[in-house]
């Protein structure tokens, strides 16, 4: 099994990796005449999560609220 400890490194890392892309991929939305945006629920564990999204063109981004 996988310690919590490395799934959260390996996270992180991710993150940490795809930071500037992510910005790139902002700005990019941003200079669209037009921008879709959705939210959809996720239900987990009896408790209803919101997932935002943005996207334009061939870019969609998760939006963190």
């Amino acid at each position: 099994m996988i310690s919590e400890a490395t799934i959260l490194k390996y996270v992180l890392q991710l993150h940490l990796s795809l930071e500037r892309w992510e910005q790139m991929a902002i700005e990019r939305i941003l200079t669209h005449p037009a921008m879709h945006v959705d939210e959809t629920s996720l239900r987990v564990e009896k408790h209803n999560h919101w997932i935002h999204v943005c996207s334009a063109g061939d870019i969609t981004l998760e939006v963190r609220a």
